[in-house]
């Protein structure tokens, strides 16, 4: 099964502590997970849909949504700052007003966890620290080394994996790559097996092709920000929606669930007023 498949029993314990929560579950143990955004026309969160108003397809044959959960949950949420040389100046000083706007906007049952992309990928701050030590991390950094972002991405999924609630990357960078270790490929296969939900925000030019990819793949999506203003507005927007999201989870055709291979994955509302944003996929195998 897919990595984001979960008991919906799992689910219903770990969302049992949070406010506002409304929820159906079934005692289904091979559900696929589905987070979806839906806005208005203006890009503004839409809450308190019921779940008659979502269909889900799996390589386009409607399945039965069978656990729906919308309100207000706990987040980890890790933030990657791109600290290289094509970064020095302005630019990381809007990543970084980007990603101490983030950590403001978290709350106290949230988790958070500050990695810094140079030559190296560090975690400058980790899931067990502070608040006070995740900003102490992000406003000390300063520029070093070259651009490897596609292992900071990888790193990142990684190390938020290990979180609870409802997962996300924010990664903070001018998009500049330089000595991967991984292939763009590998980066890709990582975000459709992971069940965290990417936002790339491109710091000082419009968002690069790649950005835009995976923040679909995941259910996220890309921005960019070109002033310390902005990024703390950006921050409070991916923020927003993160609080405003819904999970869906749906089994796969039977004798489906073990065949190895790709699955496409669409969400649909059905008031055509409205806009839904959700991961394309899963890999099984």
């Amino acid at each position: 099964m897919a990595v984001f498949a979960a008991s919906a029993a799992a689910v219903a314990t770990g969302l049992s502590l949070a406010a506002g929560v409304a929820a159906q579950f079934t005692a289904r143990t091979d559900l696929v997970e589905v987070y979806a955004t839906v806005t208005d026309r203006e890009g503004r969160p839409v809450t308190n849909l019921p779940v008659d108003a979502f269909t889900v397809l799996e390589d386009g044959v409607e399945r039965p949504i069978e656990l729906f959960v919308q309100g207000t949950f706990p987040l980890t949420v890790a933030l990657g700052v791109d600290r290289s040389w094509s970064m020095a100046g302005e630019r990381l000083a809007i990543a970084k007003r980007g990603a101490a706007a983030s950590l403001e906007a978290l709350g106290a049952s949230d988790d958070a966890l500050v990695l810094a992309i140079g030559s190296q990928v560090e975690v400058v701050s980790s899931l067990a620290a502070a608040a006070e030590a995740h900003r102490d991390a992000v406003l000390g950094l300063t520029p070093w080394g070259t651009s490897p972002l596609g292992d900071g991405v990888v790193e990142a999924l990684e190390a938020v994996e290990e979180g609870s609630g409802r997962r996300a990357l924010i990664l903070w960078s001018d998009g500049s790559e330089r000595y991967n270790e991984r292939s763009a490929d590998a980066v890709r296969e990582q975000v459709r097996r992971s069940r965290v939900l990417v936002y790339p925000v491109a710091v000082g030019r419009a968002a690069p092709g790649l950005f835009h990819e995976l923040g679909a793949l995941s259910g996220g999506r890309a921005f960019a920000a070109d002033t310390r203003e902005r990024a703390a507005n950006v921050a409070a927007t991916i923020l927003g929606e993160l609080r405003h999201q819904y999970l869906l989870g749906y089994a796969p055709p039977e004798g489906d669930q073990r065949r190895p291979g790709f699955r496409a994955i669409e969400v649909r509302v059905r008031d055509p007023q409205l806009r839904v944003r959700a991961r394309t996929g899963y890999t099984v195998g």
